[in-house]
């Protein structure tokens, strides 16, 4: 060992050149750190502290350097001092004037233990260190002692002189060395150690290679230093010392590559290296320390970063899978230590990711090795087998099938229950989407306990709970009238306005699951059939009154008013549904609906303007109802409706028009918004090549209820209507030919001309089959018209005559268009 000469600074023995003559510059260096060690013993004992020692200071300027460089003769220099002499054209040391093999500045290597000297002694004198004047940052920010330094500088030339007892000396130096900082770390490979320490990774030596490997482990922590140690040609002697060195080697191999697989290019070089087999066989025969250390490089090196999420390295887990790596994984997963455990779910998970992997192991019967882990394991295991059962599930429902046989679902509804375990919520998901697994959820009493985390869980518990409730009940309606039963449907509403995004929509989705169950199909039932069956009746009626005590309709109609048009429709439609209940029409007019109603009915979507005519045509059905809706200005937007939108909202408004205008204050309110014209528009302009007998069933109901208005009547006048009204009693349904009739009766009672027109149109003829063929009602209509006109027409000598054979048969004449006999 050196001596220390009194004062505390190790001397290194003197330095002999090596056969490693490649090294030279490194030589060189060794060699100036031992003048360093022998010119600080005696400068820092010196009379005046603050005198900079001459080896600080720059060759050129003889200033304390700031970032002093090594050029390949082995002096050091201020960077900018040298980087100015090379610019100047000089191709030769300035000190030694021996000639420079490479003149670039990429040529100067940083000496990072001169550094540290300097920083030292600024520190001990009370001076500021000085700053680099480079834009690189600075590697060594944090100093460090002089016998470190000195260590580094030994051990480096220990490593070169080719004796095997000072290189396993040295690379165990270097081992302890790389393990105290990130700025000693970088100094070492700075100062060339790493292609040394490559070298000794072949070396018989046993120890050597444990110490060589274990060391650039350490230095491999450094992120910059990983690239050097990969380009530096380190894996074949890695996977040497994985192969064939000692257990503790062996395992710090293992753990070297998973520390260099931190990037995709270097996963692809290490499995290319024969890295994989070695690393399974130390899965399968090593130490429970080696076998987590190898699960970990595994999982790793089987996966790759993808733009957006992780997947799966085929390449290397085509060689895995040949290696035989999934059995001793899920061995693993048997070993009483949770860290264990951990390591190899992480390694199960890496090859589901890619299909070989997957079937491999389902094969290797993973999956009550999982059920077991979900059930007993410690949180973080229990998601982890959570995760890689949800990957066997998606790619094979046998998997499913297998771990509900294994009791999967009571324990996912504990997790799920007890846990905040996203994973467990998602497995849950997975499997209820299976039949099988929705039976033995169910079977598992699961629904209650999503309701009771509906009702008490966080947020985002409350936001699974929803997502999984709405499976249940997309999947079997037993659990959608379980879940009304237990009260669901006003935690469902407190969640539509206070939960996550996500559980808002859930919410809605479920609630809309539930009207649309109990009063939509209910009622559409009963228009198909007549009937709704007897033991429905009451369970219906009990679900309407809770959907209503639970205080669903002031929500509902508040949401109205939302700027968002995907919820306005959502509540409109809820709204129309909840109408048809005829106990709820009161209270959604007493929430104060219709203007917000009316609202939407103006600037909704259109999907959302069809629901809100729907809604006030059901809600209009009482007379009070007509006043209210009528004074909040529905007419005008109704009339919007009926001549802008779809087949489907023209006839909303129209039935909603229809209903109102049976109220006499609501007929004026129509006639002046125009709505005659938009209804003869109905009757003339065809749809697709011919009116639609619908609209146009609904066109002529409301014109024979205006035409006995006042201001109905002038404006059906006005509108022409008359040539339209004797077409459709010529060619029309049976009602609409009544009600063409009735309009045209209330015309003609208002004046004579409609009567010549309609005369002179050859109405006769066809009031006259209508008489004889139409419907009742029909018959009354148009006897009532055929009167009017006989005493029009008719001589009164013939009156009775003419009356006595409308009641027995008519016939017409083909000439005059009157009523002959």
């Amino acid at each position: 060992m050196a001596d220390d000469g009194g004062d505390g600074l190790a001397v290194a023995p003197p330095i002999k050149p090596g056969p490693h003559l490649r090294h030279y510059p490194l030589y060189e260096e060794a060699k100036f750190i031992e003048e360093i060690v022998g010119v600080l013993k005696s400068k820092l004992s010196g009379p005046s502290p603050n005198i900079i020692p001459d080896d600080f200071r720059c060759p050129i300027s003889l200033e304390l350097m700031r970032d002093p460089v090594i050029v390949s003769t082995g002096q050091t220099y201020d960077r900018s001092c040298i980087e100015k002499w090379l610019d100047a054209g000089h191709g030769t040391c300035p000190k030694t004037q021996q000639v420079l093999t490479n003149t670039g500045c990429t040529a100067l290597t940083p000496n990072y233990v001169l550094r540290g000297l300097i920083a030292q002694w600024c520190e001990g004198n009370g001076i500021e260190s000085p700053q680099r004047e480079s834009s690189l940052p600075n590697k060594t920010g944090l100093a460090f002692s002089s016998a470190e330094c000195t260590k580094i500088g030994t051990s480096i030339q220990k490593l070169i002189s080719g004796n095997p007892e000072d290189q396993r000396y040295a690379a165990g130096d270097i081992r302890l060395l790389a393990c105290c900082n990130a700025n000693i770390r970088a100094a070492i490979a700075e100062a060339g150690a790493i292609p040394l320490l490559v070298d000794l990774l072949s070396t018989p030596d046993l120890r050597t290679q444990e110490h060589a490997v274990t060391a650039l482990l350490n230095l491999s922590i450094c992120d910059d230093n990983k690239g050097s140690i990969i380009t530096s040609g380190a894996l074949p002697g890695i996977v040497h010392v994985l192969e064939n060195g000692s257990m503790e080697a062996r395992e710090n191999a293992a753990t070297t590559l998973c520390s260099l697989s931190i990037s995709n290019e270097n996963r692809v070089s290490i499995g290319r290296s024969g890295a994989i087999q070695p690393l399974v066989t130390l899965l399968r025969e090593g130490t429970l320390r080696g076998k987590m250390d190898s699960a970990k490089a595994l999982s790793i090196l089987c996966t790759y970063q993808g733009s957006k999420v992780m997947q799966g390295n085929k390449e290397i887990i085509e060689k895995a899978l040949r290696a035989g790596v999934v059995p001793p994984l899920v061995r693993l997963l048997t070993e009483p230590q949770g860290e264990v455990v951990y390591d190899g779910l992480i390694a199960l998970w890496a090859l589901t990711m890619d299909p070989d992997g997957l079937t491999a192991v389902g094969a290797a019967e993973a999956v009550p090795v999982l059920v077991e882990v979900i059930g007993s394991g410690s949180p973080q295991n229990k998601e982890w087998a959570a995760i890689v059962l949800v990957e066997l599930c998606r790619g094979d429902q046998k998997y499913l099938v297998e771990a509900l046989e294994l009791g999967v679902m009571g324990l996912l509804v504990d997790l799920a229950q007890n846990g905040t375990n996203r994973l467990a919520w998602k497995l849950l998901k997975t499997t209820i989407k299976d039949p099988d697994g929705l039976t033995a959820a169910g079977a598992t009493e699961a629904v209650p306990v999503l309701v009771e985390v509906i009702r008490r869980g966080s947020p985002q518990n409350k936001e699974w709970a929803a997502v999984i409730l709405e499976n249940f009940c997309r999947g079997d309606h037993k659990y959608l009238v379980e879940a009304l039963e237990l009260g669901v449907m006003g935690l469902l509403i407190d969640l539509a306005q206070n939960g996550t995004d996500r559980g808002k929509r859930k919410a809605w989705q479920l609630l809309k699951r539930m009207i649309n169950r109990f009063v939509e199909q209910p009622m559409q039932a009963q228009a198909e059939t007549g009937v709704i069956a007897a033991d429905d009746r009451k369970r219906i009626a009990d679900i309407r009154l809770s959907i209503t005590e639970a205080g669903a309709i002031p929500l509902l109609v508040h949401l109205l008013a939302r700027p968002n048009l995907h919820t306005q429709e959502h509540a409109i439609k809820a709204l129309l549904k909840l109408s048809r209940c005829w106990n709820n029409k009161g209270s959604i007019i007493t929430s104060g609906a219709v203007p917000k109603i009316v609202e939407v009915l103006k600037r909704g979507s259109m999907k959302a303007r069809e629901n809100a005519a729907a809604t006030l045509f059901s809600l209009s059905v009482f007379a009070e109802n007509k006043v209210t809706i009528g004074g909040f200005g529905a007419v005008p937007p109704l009339l919007t409706l009926l001549s802008e939108g779809t087949q489907r909202g023209k006839k909303d408004a129209a039935l909603a028009l229809l209903n109102l205008c049976l109220y006499r204050g609501n007929k004026g309110k129509a006639v002046r918004a125009g709505v005659v014209p938009a209804l003869m528009q109905l009757l003339t302009e065809p749809q697709g090549g011919m009116v639609d007998e619908e609209l146009a069933r609904l066109a002529l109901a409301m014109l024979a209820i205006l035409s006995s208005h006042p201001d109905g009547k002038t404006a059906i006048g006005a509108a022409e209507a008359v040539p339209v009204l004797v077409k459709v009693i010529g060619s029309g349904s049976p009602m609409n030919k009544e009600n063409a009739t009735a309009v045209l009766a209330q015309l003609c009672s208002g004046g004579q001309k409609y009567l010549v027109e309609a005369q002179e149109l050859g109405v006769v003829g066809r009031l006259v089959d209508l008489a004889q063929n139409g419907t009742d009602w029909g018959k009354t209509k148009a006897l009532h018209l055929l009167e009017r006109m006989k005493y029009r027409f008719v001589e009164s000598r013939s009156r009775p005559k003419l009356k006595l054979m409308l009641k027995l048969g008519l016939r017409t004449s083909p000439r005059s268009n009157v009523v002959g006999v």
